[in-house]
Order: C-alpha cells, then sequence, then structure tokens
C-alpha cells in the first residue's frame, strides 16, 4: 500500500467514510425535532495494516458501524415513572369530578338537605299539630331524598363510565402489543442480514414508552434483538408473538365491570399505569363512598323509623314507618307509602295525646345522637368524614401527581441528555468532517502531482 496507488485507494476510502459520517450527522439535524429518534454517532476504526519491507501499515479508515445513543437504566426508569404518573393522574381526575357532587359546605348539597330536614322536625315539636308544619317535613325529607339519589346515581354513574374507559383504553393497549410485536420480527430478520436496525429501534422503543402510559411494564431484550414485555409475572410480548388482554363483564355487587384477563387466562392487576388507576376507583375508592353514602341513608331511615313508630298520627292511629323500610340505601330512600299519601300520618306524640311532641322531639335530637360506628359518630359527623375523606383524597391525588410529574421530566431531561440531538455538537462534528474531507481530497490531488511527476520521467 505505499505506492501511488495504494495511496490513492486509501484516500478515496477515507472520502467514502468522511462522507458517510456527514450524511449520519445530517440525518441527525434532521430528526432533532423527532418524537423517539435516539441520537446516531458513527464509529470508526483503522482498517487492517499491511505488511511491508518497513514493517506494518496502516490501510486507512473504516465504518464500524452506526451506534444508537439510548440508556437501558434511564428507559426503564422512565417508564415506570410514566406508569405512576398516568396511574396518579387517572385517580385525580376522577377525584376531582367526585368532589364537585358533594359540593360541601353548600347551600345545595346534602348536608345542608339533611339540616334542613332536622329543622323542619324541631319546628314541628314547637306545633304539633300544625298541618302546615307536617308538609313542611314532608317536603324537605323529598328534598333530603333527591340529594341522596343524585349523590348515589352520581357515584354509580361514575363508576360505569370508568369501565368504559377500561374497555377503550384495553383497546390501545392491545394495539400497542401488536405493533412492537411486528416491530421484533422486523428488527429480527434486518439484524441477521447484518448492522442494527437503529430507526426500528425507536420506533418499538416509542411504542413501549406508550404502554407503559396504561400499564407497569417490564422489558427485558433477548440475544435476537427481540424484546420480552411483561406486567408482573403476565408474559404480553415473546418473540414475535403478542398476546392480547381480554376484558370480561363479571358481576360485583350489582353492577356488571370489565374484568382484565392475560393472554394465559389469569386476571391482570396492574399495579401502576392508567389501568391501575382506572380500575382502583372504579373497585375500591368510589364503591367505599357509595358504601359510606349507603350507610347514613341507611342509618336515617333506620333510625327515624324506629321512633317514628313509636308514635301516633294525627288522627290517633298508631304510626306505621316514616320512610319505606325497603329502602335502605342512598339510592332507594324512600317515603313510606302512608306519609306520601297524607301528611296527617306523621307521628308527633308518643301516646296520642293533642299536642304532645315526644317523638318529634325524638327524631329531631338524631341529628346529636350517637347512632353510628357502633355509638362512637353522629349521623352528621360521619358524612363529614367521607366529605373530609373525599376531599383529602382528592388532594392526595393532586399532590402525587405533581410530585411524580416533577421525576418524569427529571428522567426525560436525562433520556435526552443521552438520546437528544444537540444542534451545537452536530454543527462542530460536521465541520470537524467536512475538514477531513477536504485533507482526504488534497492526498489526493498530491497524488495525482506525484503521477505526473512520474509520468514525466518516463517520457
Amino acid at each position: 500500500m505505499s505506492t501511488l496507488s495504494g495511496i490513492l485507494e486509501l484516500s478515496k476510502q477515507a472520502l467514502m467514510v468522511q462522507q458517510a459520517v456527514s450524511n449520519v450527522i445530517g440525518n441527525n439535524v434532521a430528526n432533532v425535532n423527532t418524537p423517539g429518534y435516539s441520537r446516531q454517532t458513527a464509529l470508526l476504526v483503522p482498517a487492517p495494516t499491511v505488511r511491508s519491507l518497513w514493517g506494518p501499515i496502516g490501510t486507512g479508515v473504516d465504518l464500524a458501524r452506526v451506534k444508537r445513543h439510548r440508556d437501558a437504566f434511564l428507559d426503564q426508569q422512565y417508564r415506570q415513572s410514566t406508569a405512576k404518573q398516568s396511574r396518579w393522574q387517572a385517580m385525580s381526575k376522577t377525584l376531582a369530578q367526585v368532589e364537585t357532587i358533594f359540593n360541601e359546605p353548600g347551600d345545595t348539597g346534602l348536608q345542608a338537605t339533611m339540616d334542613a330536614f332536622w329543622n323542619a322536625w324541631s319546628e314541628l315539636a314547637n306545633d304539633p299539630e300544625n298541618e302546615t308544619a307536617r308538609v313542611v317535613v314532608r317536603e324537605k325529607a323529598k328534598t333530603m331524598i333527591g340529594a341522596f339519589h343524585r349523590a348515589s346515581n352520581y357515584l354509580r354513574n361514575q363508576i360505569l363510565a370508568i369501565d368504559e374507559e377500561v374497555g377503550s383504553t384495553l383497546s390501545e393497549v392491545n394495539t400497542l402489543l401488536k405493533n412492537i410485536a411486528e416491530l421484533n420480527g422486523q428488527i429480527q430478520s434486518l439484524e441477521a442480514q447484518g448492522g442494527p436496525a437503529n430507526e426500528l429501534r425507536d420506533e418499538r422503543d416509542r411504542f413501549i414508552d406508550q404502554l407503559s402510559q396504561y400499564l407497569d411494564t417490564r422489558v427485558i431484550e433477548e440475544k435476537n434483538g427481540t424484546v420480552r414485555v411483561l406486567v408482573g409475572t403476565s408474559v404480553l410480548i415473546q418473540g414475535t408473538k403478542a398476546g392480547q388482554i381480554t376484558g370480561k363483564k363479571e358481576q360485583k355487587g350489582d353492577l356488571a365491570v370489565t374484568v382484565l384477563y392475560d393472554p394465559s387466562g389469569r386476571e391482570l392487576s396492574p399495579s401502576q399505569g392508567k389501568l391501575a388507576g382506572l380500575l382502583e376507583m372504579r373497585d375500591e375508592v368510589l364503591p367505599s363512598y357509595l358504601q359510606k353514602l349507603d350507610d347514613v341513608a341507611g342509618a336515617i331511615v333506620k333510625e327515624v323509623n324506629l321512633r317514628h313508630r313509636l308514635g301516633y298520627t294525627m288522627d290517633g292511629d298508631e304510626a306505621g314507618d316514616f320512610f319505606a323500610a325497603s329502602g335502605t340505601t342512598a339510592g332507594s330512600i324512600s317515603l313510606s307509602s302512608a306519609v306520601e299519601a297524607d301528611v296527617r300520618a306523621i307521628a308527633t306524640s308518643s301516646d296520642g295525646t293533642a299536642g304532645d311532641n315526644s317523638v318529634a322531639l325524638a327524631i329531631a335530637k338524631l341529628r346529636s345522637d350517637l347512632v353510628m360506628s357502633d355509638g362512637q359518630q353522629t349521623i352528621t359527623s360521619y358524612y363529614a368524614a367521607l366529605v373530609s375523606q373525599v376531599g383529602i383524597d382528592a388532594s392526595d391525588a393532586s399532590d402525587a401527581l405533581a410530585n411524580q410529574e416533577v421525576v418524569t421530566n427529571t428522567l426525560e431531561q436525562q433520556k435526552q441528555s443521552v438520546q437528544g440531538v444537540s444542534l451545537d455538537e452536530e454543527m462542530a462534528e460536521l465541520i470537524k468532517f467536512q475538514h477531513a474531507y477536504a485533507a482526504s481530497a488534497q492526498v489526493i490531488n498530491v497524488v495525482d502531482e506525484m503521477t505526473k511527476v512520474v509520468l514525466s520521467l518516463v517520457r
């Protein structure tokens, strides 16, 4: 390679390599704003040496491969953080909506209607023979019943709305699983022919990042270039095969909701991601609120009826229930048919004596009686604790979301420091290789002049 033709070949190879490197840099610059793109660099190595009379002599430069800059550890941390953020996001959104239905303290909230109901009984106790006061008791009871129904229906509708969102989210997840498995096949095939499939790997990572928003995924790269994707111990993708997560409607309480199953048929319970947040709200948080609301309604029905049955109507008959005995939940509470038909059926007296108000007083006193939590709380304080719990849960979810967003953004910045394209760096590299290209071209010019000299000697 010490001949002029050898030097010419060496310079030509150098020109081609510098041009290839410039192409890589140009590709980086072109994709500076492309989501999910990973910066690439050309790795140059010395060409093999050859033996000569003067010992080993280099033969120029070779392009070993084009490297894609990613940090697998940062990727996994980012995906875990994204999954946590998405879970809190789903929970915070729902809790913020639930807060509005309780609207406490407020003039139209359930607490205000309960207070008006107890006040109406106090007014009736002041004038037990007044039919107008009895009408007020019945109307305030109807208003309170309406507030219970609205709160119950809202919570139940929220549960059903979340269940619908679970179904639509499941469809998006299965599409992502299919896309990742297809890219596994393309990457495996292309890399088997030699060289990394950088662009396809970027696309696959982008889909995996999206998948981590829905599920707490774990990714394991195989030697053949494919990735295995798991959620807990459930394998969702193996090689080029993507399993599908299925949803089956099953009865939980009096509602039919979607239960998730992994490809092997086991129930899938993600711990992080949007699906985890939706399922937690649907199966745990909202049902607990609804149960406590039912407890309040059931206590009012039970305790009011218990006292009302001890009294007598305006006509001197033994009184029956004030509320329908069958309606012991927030969604089913209603007036008894007798009270609904005639306010004279409302009892105030415990012995039928005109002017006796002992029953009305006993019912009005329920406002402060310890009848909840095994005699530890009043109806009012029990409901106030529920409202407080909703507020605390909403605040905690909002704070957790804000904190997790900070973590995710920090990890995103760290990821970009590894895989992101810096225009300043790329321009500096481009200038460096431009000079190398020009120098190689100059070597060719020198060889050309040397060749002319040799030819002139022959003449």
